[in-house]
């Protein structure tokens, strides 16, 4: 019996280098082909760097649609920067295209979850976009990045204060900032709620009494002539007997006529704008009597009379019929406010003024929201004498006031030197 030799393949020499060499040349290849790669996404890196440099350069010289293609090629040509979609977000926002900028700061933290400045305009830009319930989660994600750093986003917390009370939770917003006062200071003592005569106690069809009217020029805003004309308005719709002075509180008092008393405002390097408006509850501002407090850039077109008879505790606006509200339908605006300040500054609103300390300002940045903490149930004056005091863009026509409006308030754009209507220029003077 024959056994069959079994034949087993042996490479050859040739063999083995012909499979050595197709091995090295896959590799050289793939090599190649790795860095063709890197050296693409390189050349795209540096194409998407020249259209960041031309998008912020355009944006500088305000030609915003053009910086905004360049943003938009630099995120295609490198998907992975965060800044191309942030610096595309911020022109939306300048263009008021607010979705368009949600989106892109969304894309912004997709790519760099920890970018906290796309986070905190987020928030900005979703209450742009009429979206508050988003904007709480915006905020609350713009605060713990900035927490896990150890640090307090005061911007954030103020845009959620907004938020909060644009979804009618202003009572949430206030529990909250009561709570980070007392972690950004131990020290911090809040202050008991003020407790002022609602209108059961006061009426509005009293004999009229006699008013301080009061009001703050601070900075450059407003010139003399707010001042010069907001007091000739009282005058005219007061008469002299109501009238008992027309104090203005400025840090510069040229040009100011002589009906108009000027105090001095306090030398506070940390208050700004509005928060001035808290020394009127001093003991330094020593007033007395009855105090009507008017903002500058209000309109008087009819009898303050019903506000001299109004004689009730603490009163001033309710943000709801104020088209610069956008919507916050629990709040107060105090462009116009109405207190006894009896023989001297009422102790309990004296609250309004010496409980203010430094993290108010970190936590708060409107003083009407510091008013709805301090004096939480004041009294409304559009329900205590309604139709009395109006906004300006969301109650007058061209052709004037409603019937019965007497105060009419621009708390935004426009102002009244603004407004070519004849009855502004009639009342306005």
């Amino acid at each position: 019996m024959h056994l069959r030799a079994v034949n087993t393949y042996m490479p050859t020499r040739s063999r083995l280098l012909g499979l050595a060499a197709a091995s090295l040349a896959a590799s050289l290849a793939a090599a190649l082909a790795f860095a063709w790669r890197r050296r693409l996404r390189e050349a795209r890196r540096l194409r998407a760097k020249d259209h960041m440099r031309l998008g912020n350069a355009l944006a500088r010289g305000g030609k915003l649609e053009r910086a905004l293609v360049h943003y938009g090629s630099a995120a295609e040509l490198n998907p992975q920067s965060a800044n191309a979609h942030h610096n595309a977000a911020s022109i939306c926002q300048r263009l008021h295209r607010f979705d368009e900028a949600v989106r892109h700061y969304e894309a912004a933290l997709l790519i760099k979850p920890a970018h906290l400045e796309s986070a905190s305009n987020l928030a900005v830009a979703l209450l742009n976009d009429k979206r508050p319930a988003e904007a709480v989660g915006a905020c609350r994600r713009a605060l713990e990045i900035e927490a896990a750093s150890g640090g307090f986003n005061s911007e954030a917390f103020h845009h959620l204060n907004v938020a909060l009370r644009l979804c009618g939770r202003r009572a949430a917003a206030v529990d909250e900032t009561w709570r980070q006062l007392g972690m950004l200071d131990p020290a911090f003592r809040r202050p008991a709620a003020v407790v002022v005569d609602g209108p059961a106690a006061g009426s509005a069809t009293a004999a009229p009494a006699p008013l301080t009217v009061v009001c703050v020029k601070w900075g450059k805003l407003y010139g003399a002539e707010y001042v010069n004309k907001l007091a000739r308005g009282v005058l005219r719709h007061l008469g002299e007997r109501l009238v008992t002075r027309f104090v203005c509180f400025t840090d510069d008092p040229t040009g100011l006529i002589a009906q108009v008393e000027a105090r001095p405002l306090p030398e506070r390097p940390e208050w700004q704008g509005w928060w001035f408006k808290a020394c009127l509850f001093s003991a330094e501002a020593a007033l007395r009597g009855r105090i009507l407090y008017l903002d500058l850039d209000t309109v008087l077109s009819g009898s303050l009379v019903p506000l001299a008879a109004y004689n009730g505790g603490f009163a001033l606006l309710a943000a709801a019929d104020f088209n610069a509200e956008e919507g916050n339908t629990d709040g107060y605006n105090s462009s116009v406010m109405l207190w006894d300040a009896g023989g001297g500054s009422d102790a309990p609103l004296r609250q309004l003024h010496d409980a203010i300390a430094p993290e108010v300002f970190r936590c708060l940045m409107r003083w009407d929201h510091w008013v709805e903490m301090v004096v939480p149930r004041a009294t409304l004056l559009q329900r205590e004498l309604p139709g009395l005091c109006v906004d300006y863009k969301s109650a007058c026509a061209e052709s004037g006031p409603p019937a019965g409006a007497a105060v009419v308030c621009f708390p935004r754009a426009p102002k009244p030197h603004e407004v070519e209507a004849d009855w502004v220029r009639e009342h306005w003077c």
